[in-house]
């Protein structure tokens, strides 16, 4: 089986990025990389899941007598961190949900690229032959490591993350007068632990809802810039109800999100 892997580290860059091509010609097995974090003090890991980063025991329970043994591996959206608190590796992902953290010295992060197999559900069950489970043919992964200081806060894993799987796209288009200045920022947030997830039409109003969530385990309180023309704001729930009116000093917003909390604020010009 050929794997071909292109390492990229770019221009002040903390973060290393590996690009892999596989192309799987045989069956029935499991494609991981390992990267080993060597934080032996570390008891919890921590990943990302919609809306949250979650803290994880790195030791397996014991699944003596269990109809099923405990799991190994655990979903994640784009990234998983070991620290011990003072340093820390995280291990950042484009589509790659499976991971595991190995419970031995080397609290190696496992990454799974690929998972062949003939059959789903439990052998001993009924059933079917699945051909197309056997994952044949080439396959391009995405994934970064990144080290860091502290825990995944203060290493600011998450906006890292976000970096790597939603990088900046540059848009050229024709010679002509515009009226925006060379630079510009339309939206911006005075604490970059508060991770803006989305800006988008209100559904059923001429308004704009910025949506963002608090992940860590502490009270923010922030200040968010928008743009002028927009002459309220209003804290709204997913469903875009009304919660309360925010005050504006000028264009800035002023607003406290609670620990795990998804903020929504509606903007009408």
């Amino acid at each position: 089986m050929r794997v071909v892997t292109e390492i990229t580290l770019h221009k002040g860059s903390t973060r290393l990025e590996f690009k892999t091509t596989v192309e799987n010609t045989i069956k029935d097995h499991r494609l991981r990389v390992l990267f080993p974090t060597g934080r032996m003090a570390a008891t919890v890991c921590h990943v990302d899941t919609p809306y949250d980063v979650v803290e994880r025991a790195i030791s397996i329970p014991d699944s003596t007598g269990w109809y099923e043994e405990a799991a190994k591996t655990l979903p994640s959206s784009s990234f998983v961190d070991v620290s011990d608190g003072d340093n820390g590796l995280a291990v950042m992902h484009c589509g790659l949900s499976e991971y595991e953290v190995v419970d031995n010295k080397q609290r190696a992060i496992a990454l799974t690229l690929l998972r062949g197999f003939g059959t789903a559900g439990n052998p001993t069950e009924t059933h079917q032959d699945q051909p197309l489970a056997q994952c044949q043919g080439t396959h391009g992964f995405r994934y970064a490591v990144q080290p860091h200081i502290g825990d995944w806060v203060r290493g600011r894993v998450t906006t890292e993350a976000l970096r790597f799987n939603a990088p900046l796209r540059v848009a050229e288009c024709t010679p002509h007068k515009g009226s925006l200045p060379q630079e510009c920022s339309f939206f911006s947030v005075d604490n970059g632990q508060f991770v803006v997830s989305a800006l988008k039409k209100a559904e059923y109003e001429e308004a704009v809802v910025l949506r963002g969530y608090n992940p860590t385990r502490e009270d923010l309180d922030l200040e968010i810039t928008v743009p002028e023309g927009v002459v309220s704001a209003e804290q709204v729930t997913l469903e875009e109800k009304k919660i309360q009116s925010l005050e504006m000093n000028g264009q800035v917003i002023s607003l406290k999100v609670g620990k795990g909390e998804i903020a929504n604020i509606m903007l009408k010009c």
